[in-house]
């Protein structure tokens, strides 16, 4: 596998940013009808949902629709994280360029959401201010005061609920002892599971789609979650993805015999135990880097994930 950047192989430019700190959602969002415009036959754009604070979020289809193997990929669940945004964003337009996934768009059905937590990555990036509610933003302000932290270290929604910790997965079990009682820029799991309307936006598109196996990318750590208690059949399919994976990227992961829940109330959590499909999280960059992953750590990031999306989807 190269380990260069691809390049857009259309003769066209390409689209996506790929080298700005920044990555709005409003970037997002435009950069994704520029794809569907461009790629019309093979991709479809739509809304899927809209955040706590009233941006829209934006899931793309590229595929066969009608396949067997569907791989469901969200990015930025995190704010702070919004390099994988760009990450995912990338992947979409190399794989709809590049004529060597041609026949991988025959054979899979994506559908990719590179933005789910537009409020947390705006509050991120711009701090506060941008949001027009007072007392959403006073919330906010007194939120980001309270944790001691600059606003680019903000993890969660529009209203201080870290979204990976509120799906219905073993919910009332999370014991981190970083956890707090109420809405804090990290860490808080909300008052129930699947109270806010990233996280029913995501359920509900799931359910919909109904994927076969589903990719979270998060950052940092170069390593790769899978195990949510699996048992049987299902442990050795899902492990043995989880090794393919980690060993494409050069991730760590560990095996079944060491592997432990390392969370309750994510993502992959709940697909896992809910829908029983493999589901990945993939800590992208290197633990030393921080937070946010600076942009110009992407071109050592990206050689080593770019095909994970469609390993994901490839049959073994």
């Amino acid at each position: 596998m190269s380990k260069e950047l691809n390049i857009p192989a259309c003769g066209e430019p390409g689209i996506v940013t790929r080298d700005t700190q920044l990555y709005s959602p409003d970037t997002c969002a435009r950069e994704l009808a520029q794809l569907n415009r461009r790629y019309p036959g093979v991709t479809a754009l739509a809304l899927v949902g809209t955040s706590h604070l009233g941006q829209p979020i934006y899931a793309l289809k590229m595929g066969n629709d009608g396949a067997g193997r569907r791989v469901l990929v969200q990015a930025a669940m995190h704010g702070r994280e919004w390099i994988n945004a760009q990450l995912v964003m990338t992947q979409i337009e190399d794989y709809l360029s590049g004529e060597e996934y041609a026949p991988l768009l025959d054979e899979a059905c994506f559908l990719l959401v590179p933005m789910c937590n537009p409020d947390g990555v705006r509050i991120a990036q711009e701090g506060a201010g941008w949001i027009e509610d007072e007392e959403a933003r006073a919330l906010v302000e007194d939120l980001i005061a309270r944790s001691g932290q600059a606003h680019d270290q903000w993890k969660a929604n529009g209203r201080g609920v870290d979204l990976n910790r509120n799906f219905d997965a073993r919910f009332a079990e999370q014991t981190d002892p970083r956890e707090t009682a109420g809405p804090a820029y990290a860490f808080y799991r909300g008052e129930r599971a699947e109270s806010e309307p990233e996280t029913q936006a995501l359920v509900q598109l799931t359910l919909e789609f109904q994927p076969t196996v589903t990719l979270s990318y998060h950052s940092r750590g170069e390593y790769i979650y899978w195990y949510f208690g699996q048992s049987g059949e299902a442990l050795r399919r899902d492990e043995a993805l989880a090794l393919r994976l980690a060993n494409l990227a050069g991730y760590a992961c560990d095996p079944s015999g060491k592997a432990e829940i390392d969370s309750f109330g994510g993502y992959k959590d709940w697909c896992v135990q809910a829908l029983g499909i493999p589901a990945f999280t993939v800590e992208t960059g290197k633990a030393a880097w921080g937070v946010p992953v600076p942009i110009e750590r992407f071109a050592e990031i990206y050689p080593s994930c770019r095909e994970l999306t469609a390993e994901a989807a490839r049959e073994k």
